[in-house]
């Protein structure tokens, strides 16, 4: 049976951006990461989001529910009947946290 060699990293720690076929990150915390790296090197500001419950949650009244999603692709909203794709949903809830998170670092660089 080989031994395992002490001396050995694992493949996280030897390439901290490991690249997929198309030269991008494979896994969503080194994309966010590589994101943000990006986004400091350009100046543009980055706000981060939670995304639990963005697919569950409507983006017209805000209802959370597990039953909105009727199907993998459909939302409807169980409280108020607003019907979309999904996907689209979601990510109108994390555009609108977005610019809530946003608003109050705002308010707080403002208050400083």
């Amino acid at each position: 049976m080989p031994r395992k060699s002490a001396s050995r990293r694992s493949s996280q720690e030897s390439r901290p951006f490991r690249a997929g076929r198309n030269g991008f990150p494979t896994c969503a915390r080194t994309l966010g990461t590589f994101i943000a790296y990006k986004a400091i090197r350009a100046g543009v500001p980055m706000v981060h989001v939670d995304p639990a419950y963005t697919s569950q949650g409507c983006s017209a009244c805000g209802h959370i529910d597990k039953k909105n999603r009727t199907t993998q692709a459909t939302f409807v909203c169980t409280s108020c009947g607003f019907a979309e794709h999904a996907d689209v949903n979601a990510a109108r809830n994390i555009a609108s946290r977005g610019v809530a998170a946003w608003a109050v670092s705002y308010a707080a660089d403002d208050a400083a």
